[in-house]
């Protein structure tokens, strides 16, 4: 996944923005709320994951 957005510049505002449409989407659609608020935790983890600028602590290559 990182290496299909690597051409991309993923940083915090861009994780905000993608994290906004996602949370929309799961309110939208997964009536569980503990199902909903593992999704939404776990999608963060992968958001931040993305994440390919100089001031990410979840990036070791910089």
């Amino acid at each position: 996944l990182r290496m299909r957005h690597g051409h991309l510049r993923i940083g915090p505002a861009e994780r905000d923005a993608w994290m906004l449409c996602m949370n929309g989407a799961l309110d939208a659609t997964i009536e569980d709320v503990g199902i909903r608020e593992s999704l939404r935790e776990n999608f963060a983890k992968l958001a931040d994951w993305m994440r390919n600028d100089p001031d990410n602590a979840h990036d070791k290559r910089h």
